[in-house]
């Protein structure tokens, strides 16, 4: 992660509230993050990501480029 990126602190304000809102979307496919308040905002696999790695991984992900078979992301998703 570069200096100077917040991406880190929003990262971990994600991880810790986005499982607590009473919130349930109809478009997320799993049952998981259907739950999650940031389903209609970030691919589902992002979602699970941020969930299992936590928010250190996940902030480095967001601002890397990745194709693996857990999670696809690039520049063009930011």
């Amino acid at each position: 992660m570069y200096n100077g990126s917040n991406v880190l602190p929003i990262a971990r304000f994600l991880h810790y509230t986005h499982m607590k809102q009473a919130f349930r979307s109809a478009v997320a496919k799993s049952e998981f993050a259907s739950r999650s308040i940031l389903s209609p905002l970030l691919p589902e696999a992002a979602i699970l990501y941020l969930n299992e790695y936590g928010p250190e991984k996940f902030a480095q992900t967001f601002l890397g480029e990745y194709d693996n078979p857990e999670i696809i992301w690039n520049n063009e998703m930011r």
